[in-house]
């Protein structure tokens, strides 16, 4: 995202959704074209006027079936916002649905 802010949000079954992290400039909102079967899992609420910078994946997923040094390379880099988003989510669950004096 090269401008705004964005509340990623997951759904939930009743009730309010969960609300993630809010990702600001350069930050990265998805990877949904990087693991099968390539579709966005949660929601994005604009938070102010965005822009976005928007990418091919498959052209991507080509170049590196082309190229391991790069997919291995994105793969790591990706790996580490996913870790860091579920972490950030998993801290929200527990912040949002632990009654007082839940260990």
């Amino acid at each position: 995202m090269r401008e705004g802010k964005v509340q990623i949000q997951a759904s939930a079954i009743n009730g309010p959704g969960v609300e993630g992290q809010a990702l600001g400039e350069w930050d990265v909102i998805g990877w949904p074209w990087l693991i099968p079967p390539y579709r966005w899992a949660f929601e994005a609420k604009a938070l102010t006027p965005v822009t976005l910078l928007r990418f091919d994946g498959k052209a991507i997923l080509q170049e590196c079936e082309h190229d391991p040094a790069l997919g291995n390379a994105l793969m790591k880099i990706f790996a580490g916002l996913m870790s860091e988003r579920l972490r950030a989510a998993r801290l929200r669950m527990m912040e949002s649905w632990a009654p007082p004096g839940w260990a």
